[in-house]
């Protein structure tokens, strides 16, 4: 049975003098703290009916099977790897639609669209997380006795990276977006009745108020599950081909919790050395590596302490089947 295992943080190269400065990783951040405050309710109720629109307004590039005219940008054979890991995800999460694989400069994995989409659900992955840096390999062509990714600080693993694409598949999957568009029309609801006077721009400020709180409310609520979801998805594709026994099910889902504790971990400690050069970066990201401005996922912490609880449980259940 495999164990979690503990990941050290990189140390800098040489010693680093903080300054002042906004990385792109924290201009991003404000700029999603600002839209989910603002326009992100509006904006997500169009992206969830047309998933395409999401990708024009967050500039997402999409990712073409069998086009030549994108070889300046991705060579095919990457892309078929690409494909052939996000149709192996799709397949074992049940997902019954087309998806639109995108890719882009953000820092995190995202997705647009349902169950009920109009257009194609669409999942958005970070091109160095597709593409990686340097001489390490394309996704879905690790080695992982050669390459090691496993232990490298700044890049993810296939098997990490696999477990986020299984996280966004389960959002689509589970239609979450639904059951969170009450609190988005509550919230057009109150710039409608701001227009009638004193009266209404009280009630609407008040309704403003109560929805963005269930909006915020019902991300994090949505978040808190959505890892163990990921963790389904990605312990399917890693028994993928095997004989389904109560014993592999138990032992495929331990490996990919701890898999994903590793990812998140992994995360959590790049956020503790970003703070290192950035005066800045130590407004919004704590010493343990959680990010205040993210008021829509749980901390890394968290996210962390539950999936290991999970992975208790799992364990628990394997060693009574042993019995």
């Amino acid at each position: 049975m495999s164990q979690p295992v503990a990941l050290a943080p990189a140390a800098p190269h040489d010693p680093i003098r903080p300054r002042w400065r906004a990385d792109p990783d924290d201009m991003e951040q404000i700029s999603r703290l600002i839209a989910t405050l603002t326009i992100h309710p509006i904006k997500s109720l169009a992206c969830y009916f047309f998933p395409v629109f999401g990708s024009f307004t967050s500039n997402y590039s999409t990712v073409y099977r069998n086009d030549i005219a994108q070889q300046a940008k991705i060579d095919e054979v990457e892309k078929d790897l690409l494909f052939k890991e996000v149709d192996a995800l799709k397949a074992c999460s049940g997902l019954r639609r087309g998806l639109t694989v995108c890719t882009g400069l953000m820092s995190g994995f995202h997705c647009y669209g349902g169950q009920i989409s109009i257009t194609d659900p669409l999942i958005a992955i970070p091109h160095h997380r597709f593409i990686r840096p340097g001489k390490a390999p394309t996704f879905g062509a690790e080695r992982p006795e050669i390459d090691k990714l496993d232990d490298d600080p700044w890049l993810l693993s296939d098997n990490e990276t696999r477990f986020f694409i299984a996280r966004e598949l389960g959002h689509i999957k589970n239609n979450d977006t639904l059951l969170r568009i009450a609190a988005k029309v509550g919230i057009l609801a109150a710039t409608f009745f701001m227009y009638f006077g004193v009266v209404g721009i009280l009630t609407g400020v008040a309704i403003a108020i109560v929805s963005i709180g269930l909006f915020i409310l019902s991300e994090i609520l949505f978040q808190k599950k959505m890892d163990i979801v990921g963790v389904e998805i990605f312990g399917k594709r890693l028994r993928m081909g095997e004989e389904e026994t109560p014993q592999k099910v138990l032992e495929s889902e331990i490996k990919a919790t701890d898999i994903a504790i590793h990812a998140l971990e992994k995360l959590r400690l790049q956020n503790v050395a970003r703070r290192v050069g950035s005066y800045f970066t130590r407004i919004h990201v704590t010493p343990s590596g959680n990010n205040l401005f993210d008021i829509t996922n749980l901390f890394y912490t968290k996210r962390v302490t539950l999936l290991q609880a999970h992975r208790a449980k799992l364990a628990a259940s394997l060693a009574a089947l042993s019995l």
